[in-house]
């Protein structure tokens, strides 16, 4: 064992005292030692594409969740998470040597197998059921990924651009949702440098060049609010924060706008001690600078569902300058940097026995929609855009809170709630108004719906509903009601007839300009009246009601009676 691989177990252990939410014991450190030379033996003879021991990957890994506070079972996964998948140790193997949870977490985050599309769909799959159970295999498989990202030179273009390109798409949003932010910007500026390198390095290049202009501009509203907060004794720490570059393209694509119609790539954050200090703080940048009304938001009073909160405000310097001030709690930042993660650490018990109702609620979702979409072959389109996507809340008939995407309508809505509500929708209130099943919702809005009897789907709703899985349940209720169209329906009458030459043909007569078919015909001719059992197959009710209608009207016809097979 060579004395740098020594130097590096003494560096792991010496984080994990310094970042460990939880005790730590002679017992847990030999486990820790347990861990690190198996996967270093297991390891010994592979290397990365760098050319570099394979260990310095598992080991980076380890390191991480340990500066992210985890205990020995998460750090210890962190080191053995390639062994079953790259080195041919059996899950009964680990669990004999580190115990049932431990081998749950490796096995959690191990591929099913490493080739074609397909196969990446079903890894992923695997990952987020196994999430369900325990939230912390997702965050070993990001902060995987994240390390994985970080060596991408070494592999070769094409690899490099469809591995990035994955992370941007899947694992940066899967982070987002979770409120892990630092580790989130961490991973969408290494993944845009290797999926978009021209577009990188061209966005780099200039916002390089404009930083110092802006930095300026920031330091003197910093200098002026450091001493109005002096002045009102408010306890209060300026940091001047950059917004990621992947941040910046893409506000750029959506907005349709060049880096010079931007100016809010660096911004100020302003830290305070609690939830009060952030509404004065807000008060005095007030005082000195100009707010522009609309850029004023509160997401300390409305969340947002990723666990983000904060005051933003845009202010004008008086040269005309507009700057961007975030102001929250040193805890809030800390949500914002780990979000799930300093939830697990603060309830201070296992995640899998107690955890705080909104990682409940975010594994319970999970859960539903692995249960209703996988295997299925649209399942990773729907990943994407309906539960990776940015999301509002709203409340239905002022009630039940659900967490919907960004963009949703009255009618997604519905859906969300019932399948069944969705297809008998025939309009919808917002706040108490009636709106167009189109209209845009926003975040807290109250929906309410009027529902028919029957189903009332319309073709047309599929041009303005937002979600995948919306659109899927309208195209199922439609291929229903069209099936149900075309199915051939039967009938039973029961007629009772004046004995008279050439009624029986008069009614077939009937039911032949109908174009209704006559299945079956009984008699009885014994008595009076006579009595006429007819089956017969028809395509619509209006075929069925008209044939009524018609039989109704012969004098011949004394009763009818009829039901439908």
């Amino acid at each position: 064992f060579f004395e740098k691989d020594n130097e590096q177990l003494t560096e792991l252990i010496t984080t994990m005292h310094k970042y460990c939410c939880y005790k730590l014991n002679i017992r847990k450190i030999e486990l820790i030692k347990k861990a690190f030379y198996f996967a270093y033996e297991a390891h010994k003879s592979q290397r990365r594409a760098s050319g570099e021991p394979y260990f310095i990957h598992p080991l980076a890994v380890a390191k991480k969740l340990a500066e992210y506070g985890f205990d020995e079972e998460v750090v210890a996964a962190g080191l053995l998470h390639d062994v079953i998948e790259d080195a041919d140790v059996s899950k009964e193997t680990l669990e004999k040597l580190f115990g049932k949870k431990i081998a749950d977490l490796v096995d959690g985050v191990t591929k099913l197998t490493r080739i074609g599309h397909k196969s990446h769909v079903k890894n992923l799959q695997k990952i987020l059921l196994a999430t369900v159970g325990d939230p912390r295999v997702i965050i070993i498989k990001l902060v995987d990924k994240l390390h994985n990202l970080s060596t991408l030179e070494y592999l070769d273009e094409r690899s490099r651009k469809k591995y990035a390109k994955m992370c941007l798409e899947v694992y940066v949003p899967i982070a987002h949702r979770l409120g892990m932010h630092k580790l989130k910007d961490e991973m969408e500026d290494l993944a845009f440098k290797f999926a978009y390198p021209e577009e990188y390095e061209k966005l780099r290049e200039k916002v390089f060049n404009r930083a110092e202009a802006l930095k300026g501009v920031l330091n003197e509203v910093s200098e002026t609010l450091t001493n109005a907060f002096q002045k009102k004794r408010l306890n209060a720490e300026i940091i001047i924060q950059p917004k990621t570059l992947f941040s910046i393209h893409a506000k750029m694509n959506k907005l349709h706008k060049t880096l010079d119609e931007i100016f809010d790539f660096l911004v100020l954050l302003v830290l305070v001690n609690n939830v009060d200090d952030c509404y004065k703080a807000l008060g005095i940048i007030h005082q000195h600078f100009i707010p522009k009304p609309k850029k004023i938001k509160d997401f300390i009073a409305v969340p947002r569902n990723d666990l983000y909160q904060s005051l933003h405000t845009t202010v004008l310097t008086p040269e005309g300058n507009a700057v961007k001030i975030y102001i929250r709690t040193k805890e809030m930042e800390k949500i914002r940097n780990m979000g799930i993660i300093y939830l697990l650490h603060k309830s201070k018990k296992h995640p899998i026995e107690i955890q705080p109702i909104w990682i409940k609620n975010w594994l319970k979702s999970l859960g539903e929609f692995l249960s209703d979409y996988k295997g299925k072959s649209n399942f990773l389109k729907v990943l994407k855009a309906d539960f990776l996507g940015e999301t509002i809340s709203v409340f239905v008939s002022g009630r039940e809170k659900i967490s919907i995407i960004k963009g949703a309508t009255p009618l997604d809505v519905a859906y969300a709630v019932s399948e069944d509500i969705g297809n008998r929708c025939l309009e919808a209130k917002v706040n108490g108004k009636t709106v167009p099943l189109w209209h845009i919702l926003e975040s807290h809005d109250s929906v309410e719906f009027k529902l028919a009897d029957k189903p009332v789907v319309k073709k047309e709703w599929l041009d303005f509903v937002a979600m995948v899985k919306t659109k899927s349940l309208i195209k199922k209720a439609l291929k229903k009601i069209e099936r149900e169209i075309n199915e051939p329906k039967y009938a039973n009458l029961r007629l009772k007839l004046v004995d008279k030459p050439g009624v029986l043909h008069r009614i077939t007569k009937i039911m032949f300009d109908e174009q209704i078919n006559i299945i079956s015909v009984h008699s009885v001719l014994d008595g009076y009246p006579h009595i006429c059992n007819l089956t017969i197959r028809y395509d619509n009710e209006k075929q069925l009601e008209h044939v009524i209608e018609k039989l109704d009207k012969m004098s011949e016809v004394l009763d009818l009676n009829y039901h439908i097979l």
